[in-house]
């Protein structure tokens, strides 16, 4: 019998563009760390993440902003996708979903948080905040842990300028 070595990145990329039976059989063949790796390793991108949850740009509330509002409703939409990506592969097999419980005043909630730069024109990630029973952000945008938020605050940051300072 032969062995047959696949690139990880090569097999992540078939799993997730893979729809129902080949879907299920590339699931069984690669496992748990192929089907649901670490988001902060497979999503480096707007379209790492657009790809993996099978967003179009049809799918955006605007395909072509050039209002500061469209600008702003395109960057919230492509957030909360960023989020949900990020909650729903967690766990020790990054293979369970998170949903905060905002009647749970136990539960943290981690989110990134920002601070405009005179010099620069744009916000910039200064730190991750917690809270478990009120918010100073939206509060579908945040995950489990202070790792996700951070990660998300700093590799996502021109998204998160176009939410924050949509006028740009």
């Amino acid at each position: 019998m032969s062995t047959i070595t696949i690139n990880r990145e090569n097999a992540i990329a078939a799993y997730n563009q893979a729809e129902g039976t080949t879907r299920v059989m590339l699931g069984t063949l690669f496992g748990k760390q192929i089907t649901n790796p670490d988001p902060c390793e497979i999503f480096k991108t707007w379209d790492d993440v657009a790809d993996a949850e099978r967003i179009r740009t049809d799918d955006m509330p605007y395909k072509f902003p050039e209002k500061p509002a469209e600008r702003l409703a395109n960057a919230a939409f492509k957030l909360a996708v960023i989020f949900e990506a990020f909650n729903k592969r967690t766990g020790d097999d990054f293979n369970e979903k998170w949903i905060p419980d905002y009647a749970n005043k136990t539960q943290w909630k981690y989110y990134p948080w920002f601070e405009w730069s005179p010099s620069l024109g744009a916000f910039v990630y200064s730190r991750t905040c917690h809270t478990n029973t009120h918010t100073t952000l939206g509060a579908r945008l945040c995950t489990e842990n202070d790792d996700y938020a951070t990660y998300i605050g700093k590799q996502f940051i021109d998204i998160w300028n176009e939410f924050l300072n949509p006028s740009k």
